[in-house]
């Protein structure tokens, strides 16, 4: 758990999440971050497979008593590992999975604030806990762009193949005294460069 903080409530302000999750059962509810009372409708919810509203899918992010989910949810494999993530702005909730866009939801413009600590891979309202591994779970009070969640994903999925290394230069030698002062040099009117004088 993360000690209850206001940067946890967000209201009507703009936030996001993101984490690797490789799930065992995912027709399971698999809490991934939580900040919700244990009793009452106040605060948010991450999770898959919520109550079975969306069992084997990634669609649901809980907020208040409301559900955000959307219509073309993500098919989730056992073992397996995703990328999944929210981007809240205003009322709409933009979905990620594997670093791309997965839908967009409308719930609710604010969240009501919830005072209590917020869970990582626990559910305190029902006592779920999340049934396999998370990994990399991250919070921002900013909206998160498309390009960072994908980067973010390239990066983190494939990293020896996120960047490339040129070839190794050869015959390197180390440069002459004038030619680490050639920026230095005065010039004459002609242009040329003036002997360098120790």
């Amino acid at each position: 758990t993360v000690p209850n903080s206001s940067i946890f409530n967000p209201g009507a302000t703009s936030f996001s999440a993101t984490a690797w999750v490789k799930i065992t059962n995912v027709t399971a509810e698999a809490p991934i971050m939580n900040h919700e009372n244990s009793t009452g409708t106040l605060g948010w919810e991450f999770v898959t497979g919520l109550n079975g509203n969306c069992d084997g899918n990634f669609d649901s992010l809980c907020f208040g008593d409301g559900v955000a989910g959307f219509g073309a949810p993500a098919t989730l494999v056992n073992n397996t590992w995703y990328y999944v993530g929210f981007v809240k702005v205003g009322a709409g909730i933009t979905f990620y999975f594997n670093g791309a866009s997965a839908g967009v939801d409308t719930p609710q413009a604010t969240i009501p604030n919830a005072s209590t600590v917020e869970n990582i891979g626990y559910d305190p309202t029902d006592t779920t806990s999340h049934n396999g591994v998370l990994d990399e779970v991250q919070y921002s009070q900013t909206a998160l762009t498309p390009g960072w969640i994908q980067t973010s994903y390239n990066n983190q999925n494939a990293p020896g193949s996120f960047y490339s290394l040129g070839t190794v230069e050869t015959n390197i030698y180390a440069p002459t005294l004038s030619q680490l002062m050639r920026h230095g040099q005065w010039f004459s009117v002609e242009g040329q460069i003036q002997p360098f004088t120790y």
